[in-house]
């Protein structure tokens, strides 16, 4: 009685154990399906992250495209303002030519010409260098604007290689992103691998952002500069308009002297040959003025074209602008999407933990419990064996337990008889319990005829399987063998 009583404290003891092992893989198993779930999210948010990076890469190249085309048209704004240049050239060659022609007319006429004439002479000569002068200034402001233009043109080629910089990153982070792809499908081995990933990420986008500011930084000191430029070409329209007016006054003066001069001529006849000379000249000369006049009218032209292009460009560049404003609306963005990652990579380290201290101690309590394992390793193997005859024979299992029956009630009748031949008073036999007691039973009370011992056994066996596969309890049949042994030993 003693020995049932701890062989029973034993099995519920081990029952109890048994079923705290399966309640810890339960939890487990029911942590590693969350982390899973975890990873399939994180690897939508990743996938989400690449179409964010992807559309801001696309916006990255239209705005490429449209600095290029900026580039483009202050090329075409630099050569038209070459031109100007060339064309300023020509016309002060034409007036340094003109002026050369009257030199020459008036030395040949020094002895002829009044003092008004002279005095005349003299005025136009003031005016003509005040022209020359302001021309001279003029140039200067156009080598200043060239100077201007090339660190302009310059100042965009760094902006220009910035960018490409910058694709270049976008491009190396869109393959980090997939490697990170690749490996938080195994973040639950590799936390440690995936958190120095996230700081460089984090580093990197630090590095972008900088590089952001700097670009930033160029843009509004270029936008400066074309503020600056344009200030000095209104400028210089100013000084071409009062260049303009003066040139009237001149021609005014030079008409009003004109009919002075007729006047004076219709006295002296003897000068009439010499006026209709001068007189073709000055048509001559008039003539060329008025093509100067023309030319710098489509000069003029160009220029107010000019300044729509640049018009346009400060529209173009506003878009720029606001197109960048968008990018850090962005990346912001993408920054709280990726400490909300980080969150949540700390939380399943957390958990991760938790399971390891879960995993250690279900690793001590199956130490405590696999010596006993080993033991019953090989009766497990054969019992496996036997349930998958079973599972084969499970359609003709119910013509079996009609059998089986039969036998059971055989064998209680053989029971009663031997327990009146033993003169047992109260057999201890319970079918609802394991296979196992019954043979505790038949080794206590000691069967006299070995022949009846091993039918009894043996139906015994039997009926311990059938009971075992009905009630659906497979772990009592691995005390079943152990106890057979037992008594065979015993009675051998």
């Amino acid at each position: 009685a003693l020995t049932e009583i701890r062989k029973n404290k034993i099995a519920e003891s081990f029952e109890n154990d048994f079923l705290e092992v399966l309640d810890v893989l339960k939890n487990a198993a029911q942590s590693r399906k969350q982390l899973l779930n975890k990873c399939q999210e994180l690897a939508c948010e990743v996938s989400l992250k690449e179409k964010a990076f992807s559309e801001v890469h696309l916006k990255n190249r239209k705005g490429e495209e449209l600095y290029q085309n900026v580039r483009e048209e202050l090329v075409k704004a630099s050569k038209c303002i070459e031109k100007l240049g060339e064309n300023e050239i020509k016309y002060k060659q034409r007036i340094d030519e003109l002026e050369l022609k009257l030199y020459n007319i008036e030395n040949e006429q020094d002895s002829t010409i009044p003092e008004k004439e002279k005095a005349f002479e003299l005025e136009a000569e003031r005016e003509r260098k005040l022209l020359n002068s302001r021309i001279l200034e003029l140039e200067s402001d156009l080598k200043i604007k060239d100077t201007t233009e090339r660190e302009i043109n310059a100042k965009l080629l760094e902006t220009m290689k910035a960018m490409q910089k910058l694709e270049e990153n976008m491009e190396a982070l869109r393959i980090r992103l997939k490697l990170e792809l690749e490996r938080s499908q195994n973040i639950a081995q590799d936390s440690h691998f995936t958190e120095k990933e996230v700081r460089n990420k984090e580093d990197k986008i630090l590095e972008l952002e900088d590089t952001v500011t700097n670009l930033k930084q160029k843009l509004d000191e270029t936008g400066k500069k074309i503020n600056s430029y344009e200030n000095r070409v209104s400028n210089h329209q100013q000084k071409i308009i009062s260049l303009q007016k003066l040139y009237l006054r001149t021609q005014e003066q030079a008409k009003l002297q004109l009919e002075e001069f007729q006047t004076v001529s219709s006295e002296r006849n003897k000068l009439l040959l010499l006026l209709d000379r001068k007189d073709e000249d000055l048509k001559s000369l008039n003539a060329k003025l008025v093509g100067a006049i023309n030319d710098k009218e489509s000069t003029l032209q160009k220029c107010l074209n000019v300044q729509s292009q640049k018009q346009n460009l400060d529209s173009k560049c506003e878009l720029l602008e606001k197109q960048l404003v968008e990018h850090e609306k962005t990346i912001m963005a993408l920054q709280k999407k990726q400490a909300q990652h980080d969150s949540e990579i700390s939380s399943l380290i957390k958990e991760k933990e938790l399971l390891a201290k879960d995993i250690l101690r279900m690793d001590d309590i199956i130490k405590k419990y696999s010596h006993d394992f080993k033991i019953n390793e090989k009766e497990r193997i054969a019992l496996h064996q036997d349930l998958k005859k079973s599972e084969l024979q499970i359609e003709k299992q119910n013509r079996i337990i009609t059998c089986l029956e039969g036998i059971k009630t055989q064998l209680l009748k053989d029971i009663e008889d031997l327990n009146k031949k033993l003169h047992i008073p109260n057999p201890t036999v319970d079918w609802t319990s394991t296979a196992y007691y019954a043979t505790l039973d038949i080794h206590h009370h000691h069967l006299p005829s070995q022949f009846v011992r091993q039918n009894y056994m043996d139906r015994a066996h039997t009926l311990a399987l059938d009971h075992c596969l009905l009630v659906d309890r497979p772990y009592e049949i691995l005390f079943f063998p152990r106890g057979l042994e037992r008594i065979e030993a015993s009675y051998d």
